[in-house]
């Protein structure tokens, strides 16, 4: 089973994104970041984490089983759920992230508070901020 935990960190005033990642495997942890330069919303950034999340499984050799989703964005979950979402700028997105999870056998998405998602926020911040400050 592997376990991720996502989140974005979204500057309204530059659109810039901070992405984070803590990926949980046979008792190893893995923690990415990524920043982004240009985002349309909050929502965009929750669902390129989803994505830039997968892109990274899909290049190692992890098994394709079981794989358990968890964010504190309820439209990403609702969107996974539902293979659905409202906003049309999210729908491609959306898309592809399907695409990349019919590879697993099951997965599964679970909705989190902020409060339990703190690693993944973290590295999402850090992202946002290193990249400001360079």
């Amino acid at each position: 089973m592997i376990k991720i935990f996502t989140d974005s960190a979204f500057d309204p005033d530059t659109l810039e994104t901070g992405l984070g990642v803590n990926y949980m495997h046979d008792r190893k942890q893995t923690l990415l970041q990524h920043y982004v330069s240009a985002c349309k919303s909050v929502h965009q950034g929750e669902f390129l984490a989803v994505f830039f999340a997968l892109k990274y499984l899909e290049q190692t050799d992890l098994p394709k089983a079981l794989l358990w989703i968890h964010t504190d964005s309820q439209v990403v979950v609702h969107s996974l759920e539902k293979h659905h979402v409202k906003d049309p700028d999210l729908k491609e997105l959306l898309d592809e992230i399907l695409k990349l999870l019919s590879k697993y056998s099951m997965y599964f998405v679970k909705w989190i508070p902020g409060s339990q998602n703190q690693q993944a926020d973290q590295l999402a911040k850090n992202a946002l901020r290193l990249k400001k400050n360079h």
